[in-house]
Parts: C-alpha cells; structure tokens; sequence
C-alpha cells in the first residue's frame, strides 16, 4: 500500500470531487503530463480506501512504465505532481464554492488593464447591483465592497480628466474607508467577543490581550455617534455587533445593553443576509444564556421567546436547506421544560422532530417523549420512551442514561439503579471520546451515587446533607444539578 500526502490528500475527496478531479487531471490547460492521466487511471481502481495489497508504488511503475526497471525517485516525482494537481483543485473549488466575487473581482483588474472601458463599466454596475444588495449585510459585505471600490478608485484615476478627478476621488475614498471601518469594527468586536468566551469557559484574562487593548484605544461608543451623523444605516449595523460584545463581554450588569441589541436586532434584521440573520438570533441566546449563568433565572423565559422566534423566522439552522440540529432540538426541549411549557413542547415535538435528519427522527422523538414524561413526573413513561432511543452519538447515548438514573431513582428501582450506575461508568471508562467530553457525566455520576447512598444510609445527619448540598452547589460543570440539590432533601 501506497504512503504518501497524495493518498492521503485524495482519500478526503467524495465520489464528486474525485470523478471532478479526474476531469480537471485530463485538462491541457491544467495538466500536460500525460503520465499523470495514466497514473489517476490507476488510481480510480483503489479509490476510496486505496488499502488493497496491490497498491504499491511497483505496480503503478510497472503500469506507467512497462518493461522499465523500477525507479522509486520517478515515482515519488509523480506522487508529488499529483499532489500538485490535487492541491490546485482544492483551490479551484474553493473559489467555485465562494461564487462568483472572486472570479468578477479579476475580470474587473483584467479589463481595467486593458482599458476595456465600456466592458469594465458594464461589469463594475453589475457587480454594484448584486453586491450592494440593503438586505444581504453579511460578514464578507463590507470587504467585498471595499474591494470593489479600491478597483474603481485605481480605474478612475487612470480615465478621468483632471477637472473631475479631485470629486470622484474624494467620494471613492470616502466610501472606501466606510466600507473598511464596517470590516474592521465587525472583525475586531468578533475577535474580542471570541477571547470573552473564552473567558467566561475558561477563565482566560481577555482584557490582558493586544485585541482588547486596541479596542479599549478606539472609543467605539463615541465614534459611534460620529458614524450615525455620517451614515445611520452604518451606525445600526455595528451597534448590534457592539451591544452584543459589551453584553459578552461582562458590561451589562443592568442589562441595557442586551435589551438594546435585541431591540436592534428585531428592528434591522432585514438588512442581512439568510446566514448572517441566523448569526444575530444566535447573539441572542447566547447573551440571554450568559445572563442565566449570572443567575438572572427571568433570562429563561427569555430564551424560550427567542427560541420561538427563531422556530416562526425558520432561523434554528444557518441555512433552510440544513437540518435541525440535535444540540438546537434538545436546548429548545429543555428550556421550555424548565418553564413547564408541557404543551407548547409536546407540540414542538410532533412538528419539529420531522425537521430533524432521516435517520434520528425516530431516536430524537423517544428522547424528546422521555424528557417531557420525565418533567411531568411520569417516570414509567419517561423510561419507556428512554428505551427506544438507540445509542448513535455521545450525547444522546449518555444524556439518555442520565434519564434512565433518575427515573429508576424515582420510582425507587434502587438494584436497577446501582446495575445502570456500575454500566454507565464502565461505558465512560472505556469510551473513546476526549476526557473534557467526558467530565460533566463523570461528575453527574460522582454526586448522583453520594446522592443515592446518602440516602440510602438513614443514620446520615443533616448536617452531612448539608454539607454535600454546599459542595454541589459550589461544583461546576454537573448537569442535572438542580434535580441533584432537589433530591437531597426529598
């Protein structure tokens, strides 16, 4: 079997890209190697796996070169024309995937070269028109445009009489810097939004950071201001993504600024692009989340209104075409069972499990079943439900066996509890998943049998009770811990 980044490069390509490949290794104007078409041939026999006994560099030798001695330094040199190739493709669909900006931004500079004035103007109104749009703002509008206007400004510099030049001059640059302020304020707010996660999960110093410096440096809140005399739709535009950092950032202790940015958000949504309104409805949650881990527990009920809005505005997935993701369908559960929306939630599981992929529909809906029994104290129910979920992702796969605990729990199951408890540390210990994947469930596991003996031990004092009850709260990461501190005084 053959070893080499050419392989391993082609191994990574679906049944599409492959077969396009091979079309672009059969182009002369991308490939004149003749040798190469030959050797890709070969390759379509071992495709995808390229593990058979038979791939080895001295039979695709043989093939390419017949009757000849084997020389490996000829086909090394192959291999790495063919990792060439492949690496040019890879280019090229990457541009295919970004449309047509990239390939009309250089057919601009091409006709501006060639002082094809009238093509080059034909092409600079389309390109105004199709990306200038009002309501497609998304993260590449502002570069895209500043690009464009760079074009036009070299273009015009080079056409105009001397008499206009000065005017139109001015105004290209001044729409040029517009377009560079929206990049590089959006961009710099997103970094440092980024480093105050990473704050907030991590503990990481943001505020010790070149990034937060140059933003404390810049005074956005004043500038601001100036850019709403200037251009107020530009003003709108970056307030939201400054109203989102300063709510994850840590400054909206009263709050105001998270009801400014959804405010903000409800009133320009229609400026943005399909992608970029998922983007914004995300900023809500996740500052309405961040309010819920400061304790701010109204931020619940808060969630759930975003959440339906997001489900009326078909914005739960960056995309219409994508399906419901698994994490979106089981948050949306959750924070609508924490309110005791019974209703609403069994409603939004007939409608929305169908939204989910094909092949979890039938798992996901059990789960969904399960979770809504649990909350409404039907644990016979919640079990019955919990045991039609198949195991198929990590999550679900443990997620249901914390359901599974808590119901035996309930209904007082205590062999079926300590059989399940001893198998859900056995499958953890020799689960493959990354340790931090891991942790919140052996955490669960942790307190949940000091949970279960406590219990069962009736000569325990309160004041043990007491004791495991401060050290829970003080613990992190440990889902289900409010049923957790419930249950010990129960």
């Amino acid at each position: 079997m053959i070893k080499s980044k050419a392989i391993e490069l082609l191994k990574t390509f679906n049944p599409r890209e492959f077969k396009e490949f091979g079309d672009f290794v059969n182009s002369p104007f991308f490939n004149k190697n003749l040798k190469l078409i030959q050797i890709n041939e070969i390759f379509k026999k071992y495709y995808p796996d390229f593990n058979s006994p038979l791939f080895t560099k001295e039979n695709v030798y043989a093939k390419i070169y017949p009757g000849k001695k084997y020389k490996d330094n000829e086909v090394r040199r192959n291999l790495s024309e063919i990792l060439r190739l492949a690496e040019e493709y890879l280019s090229f669909l990457n541009i295919n995937k970004k449309g047509q900006f990239i390939k009309k931004k250089s057919l601009l500079n091409e006709l501006a070269s060639r002082k094809l004035d009238k093509l080059f103007t034909t092409h600079i109104n389309e390109v105004y028109e199709k990306y200038r749009i009002a309501n497609e703002i998304d993260e590449d509008y502002f570069i895209r445009n500043f690009d464009i206007q760079v074009i036009k400004l070299d273009y015009d510099q080079g056409i105009l009489p001397s008499k206009e030049l000065e005017k139109i001059t001015i105004n290209n640059l001044l729409d040029c810097f517009k377009y560079l302020i929206g990049f590089s304020m959006i961009t710099t707010l997103k970094l440092n939004q980024d480093f105050a996660v990473m704050h907030v999960n991590s503990n990481f110093d943001n505020k010790n950071t070149i990034a937060f410096r140059y933003l404390e440096k810049l005074n956005l809140r004043d500038f601001l201001e100036d850019i709403k005399e200037y251009d107020e739709s530009l003003y709108y535009i970056l307030k939201i993504y400054y109203s989102h950092f300063l709510v994850i950032g840590g400054f909206d202790d009263d709050d105001t600024n998270y009801w400014i940015l959804k405010q903000l958000v409800n009133d320009h949504l229609n400026l943005f692009s399909r992608f970029e309104k998922y983007n914004l409805i995300l900023f809500l949650e996740q500052g309405a989340s961040l309010k819920i881990k400061e304790g701010k527990m109204s931020f619940v009920a808060e969630i759930h209104e975003i959440h339906k809005d997001m489900l009326r505005k078909n914005l739960y997935e960056s995309a219409d075409s994508n399906y419901m993701h698994l994490t979106r369908y089981w948050k949306i559960i959750n924070n609508a069972l924490a309110l005791k929306e019974f209703t609403w939630t069994e409603n939004f599981i007939r409608e929305y499990s169908r939204k989910l992929h094909p092949d979890s529909i039938e798992h996901m809906e059990n789960y969904g079943y399960s979770l809504l029994s649990f909350s409404k104290k039907d644990f016979e129910k919640a079990l019955m439900y919990a045991s039609k979920v198949k195991s198929y992702t990590f999550n679900v796969n443990h997620e249901i066996k914390l359901i599974k605990l808590k119901c035996n729990y309930e209904l007082g199951y205590t062999e079926e509890t300590f059989y399940m408890l001893d198998s859900f540390k056995h499958s953890l210990g020799k689960d493959a998943s990354p340790d931090w994947a891991k942790k919140r469930f052996e955490n669960f596991i942790y307190y949940f049998e000091r949970l279960v003996r406590l219990k069962l031990n009736e000569s325990n004092s309160e004041f043990e009770i007491n004791s495991l009850q401060q050290e829970l709260k003080n613990a992190l990461e440990v889902p289900e811990k409010n049923w957790l501190l419930e249950k010990l005084h129960n």
